[in-house]
């Protein structure tokens, strides 16, 4: 790799190419980069939700498709177990339980 000052790496030259230049230092790389989107409500930076919970949120079926009942269960317990790392428990010592039931009587 060649250098281009002290903070730089790179890439050499390829057979037949023969327009390679250092990166433009008159712009800012943050003015290169398209913005992040906008998140919505609280998260590490302050500007989103936390990033397990948007894990969380990717993980849901499409609306309308089916889901089991046991894979429902174990997607409210990983929320409970998310919920229990990122926020504070105002309920002393009281626990969350997910529990399936039969629903014919």
């Amino acid at each position: 790799m060649t250098t281009y000052g002290q903070d730089r790496l790179v890439m050499p030259p390829v057979a037949g190419v023969t327009d390679v230049r250092p990166p433009d230092d008159d712009q800012d790389d943050d003015e290169k980069r398209p913005p992040k989107p906008k998140r919505r409500n609280g998260g590490d930076d302050g500007a989103g939700r936390h990033q397990l919970i948007d894990g969380l949120i990717l993980t849901l079926p499409p609306e309308g498709s089916e889901w089991s009942t046991e894979d429902r269960r174990r997607w409210l317990q990983a929320a409970a177990a998310i919920f229990d790392l990122i926020y504070k428990n105002a309920g002393g010592n009281t626990a969350l339980t997910i529990e399936v039931k039969n629903s014919a009587k």
